[in-house]
């Protein structure tokens, strides 16, 4: 056990996720009966704006009981129980957080160094390549040479089947998103998921940081337990679900932080851009409190945000307030608006027109294509 007084944000370890698991023959008849009542009291009664006091309690009795079966549904391995912890965080608000799951280098089952000093998984082979055959004893600067030559044609080959191409990328963001330091890609993709918490104190127990993680741990329960399996798994999916958990990923890359010494205006007018393509609403999942936004401003700039949302009215019955009783009462007035700080709201829309000899070169079928592909 080992106490911090902040998040250990950077503590590197392994993180897995709950299975999806098949009830009891059992506890799978009481969980649809439970539903299936659910639902019949739902539409016997959806019409009436107050519930009588024993549907009522009835409603709460089987959603407690629905619960308890969904929980069932999804369970640690055996193998992970034995090995993984968890972050037992106490909250701002002074509600305690579990966070499960998470296994140290030194105590993860499945990992053991090779006396080639490699970290392999215990369902790996240790030959050097994994379930491959050995190369038969071809020279190291030969088999970079042929395999160069299998690159340039997976290149190739792969630059004209997009759908492919997909599950490709799609299984590389898995990859590395999922099973991070298992090498199991391969495309030469490299992303990253910058930390918010580390920006953002409390994000995590947000409305819309409980819904990612939640999301987040949704996707990894169905995911295969063993990586060797990924691609089967990416090729079988559906086109709408091979989609989402694409998007899911990509959105996972996302990076639109602005910090003090990071100079990256191109990157955040294309965040601006992408803003607008998604139809980002902030105020779906941002409301400015005390907390978030007023305790951490002057009171100039309070009043001109309530003079913004409310009325000059408003601000000037505020004036004289001191700072905390004007923090408290602006957020009163502006938790109902729809007003966002600058750095929130909606950009205007960004035009980028690409060029067509990039079009052109896009589609070149010419002998250059070969040459530059092998750069």
């Amino acid at each position: 056990m080992q106490a911090n007084l902040d998040f250990p944000h950077g503590h590197g370890l392994r993180r897995v996720y709950p299975r999806q698991i098949e009830l009891s023959a059992e506890d799978q008849a009481a969980y649809q009966a439970a539903q299936a009542e659910f639902d019949l009291l739902t539409k016997q009664h959806e019409s009436l704006e107050e519930l009588p006091d024993d549907v009522d309690i009835r409603f709460g009795e089987l959603e407690a009981e629905i619960e308890h079966f969904e929980s069932l549904r999804r369970a640690y391995d055996a193998d992970d129980i034995a090995c993984g912890g968890a972050f037992v965080v106490l909250n701002h608000d002074g509600d305690v957080r579990v966070e499960r799951g998470f296994i140290r280098p030194e105590d993860d089952k499945r990992r053991q160094t090779t006396a080639k000093g490699r970290v392999q998984y215990e369902d790996e082979d240790d030959n050097g390549d994994d379930d491959r055959e050995p190369d038969a004893g071809l020279p190291d600067n030969l088999v970079a040479d042929l395999t160069s030559h299998r690159t340039l044609g997976l290149r190739l080959v792969l630059s004209e089947q997009p759908d492919v191409a997909l599950v490709a990328v799609t299984h590389t963001l898995l990859a590395q998103m999922f099973y991070r330091g298992a090498e199991a890609n391969v495309l030469d993709l490299r992303p990253t998921s910058l930390f918010l918490g580390s920006h953002a104190d409390g994000i995590g127990e947000t409305q819309a940081g409980r819904s990612w993680s939640e999301r987040h741990a949704r996707w990894a329960a169905q995911l295969p337990r063993d990586v060797a399996d990924l691609w089967s798994f990416v090729v079988a999916l559906d086109h709408d679900s091979r989609m989402a958990i694409f998007a899911h990923c990509a959105a996972m890359t996302v990076n639109a932080v602005k910090l003090p010494r990071d100079h990256r205006p191109r990157a955040l007018a294309t965040a601006d851009g992408l803003a607008e393509a998604v139809g980002l609403d902030m105020t779906d999942y941002w409301r400015p409190t005390v907390r978030t936004y007023l305790g951490r401003i002057t009171k100039a700039r309070i009043l001109e945000a309530v003079r913004e949302a409310v009325s000059a009215e408003a601000a000037d019955r505020m004036a004289d307030m001191k700072k905390p009783d004007m923090a408290e009462a602006a957020e009163q007035l502006l938790v109902t608006t729809d007003w966002l700080p600058a750095p929130m709201r909606m950009p205007q829309a960004v035009q980028q027109d690409v060029p067509q000899s990039v079009a052109d070169a896009a589609t070149d079928g010419s002998a250059n294509a070969y040459a530059n592909a092998a750069e």
